[in-house]
């Protein structure tokens, strides 16, 4: 299994929050063996499920 480095990073401007996310592979195949293996749509559905949480407890 391959490293790779995950920075986060939240900026707030008037009110709003951006939320960033970079992942840095260890190589070209390492992405792109992450992205075969469905990697977005699971980062899809847990970033789904933070705003289902935030707008829950707002």
């Amino acid at each position: 299994m391959s490293s790779a480095v995950i920075t986060i990073t939240f900026e707030e401007t008037s009110g709003v929050t951006t939320v960033a996310t970079r992942i840095e592979y260890a190589s070209k195949g390492a992405r792109d063996a992450a992205l075969a293996a469905g990697m977005t749509a699971s980062m899809e559905m847990g970033y789904c499920r933070i705003d289902d949480l935030l707008t829950e407890s707002s």
